[in-house]
């Protein structure tokens, strides 16, 4: 049964909206005056996504990608689970984020080494022994 009861007379009306001091204060200031960004916090850090990029290689390799989880790697990174998520989107996006770390590792390394790889086959061949 609808009520016959009109709520229109007896909606509240809204008061105008408050403004906050910042706001208030920012209104007053001169044009093109410099406002103070608040200080970053240390978990928005790049340290921090490398903390958490660090820990999850360490669960990943240890327990495999399936049995880790986002809890798990937050509390080995000591930071909160939205954190990593913050960070990374997800554990599929972590995960993404390891392997380009780990890959990028080794060829770095390999690049490094191939120099060297290069001069051991030119003493080989010159070695009349090894000819």
């Amino acid at each position: 049964m609808r009520s016959t009861h009109d709520d229109s007379n007896s909606k509240k009306q809204s008061a105008p909206k408050k403004q906050s001091a910042a706001q208030t204060q920012g209104a007053a200031e001169a044009p093109g005056a410099t406002e103070e960004k608040p200080s970053r916090s240390p978990n928005a850090s790049p340290e921090t996504a490398d903390r958490i990029r660090t820990a999850a290689i360490r669960e990943f390799s240890t327990h495999g990608f399936t049995k880790s989880t986002i809890r798990s790697i937050a509390s080995a990174a000591e930071v909160s689970p939205g954190l990593v998520i913050h960070h990374f989107g997800s554990k599929e996006g972590l995960r993404t984020a390891c392997d380009n770390y780990v890959f990028d590792a080794i060829a770095e390394a390999k690049a490094a080494n191939a120099e060297y790889a290069t001069q051991a086959m030119q003493m080989i061949f010159e070695d009349s022994n090894m000819a």
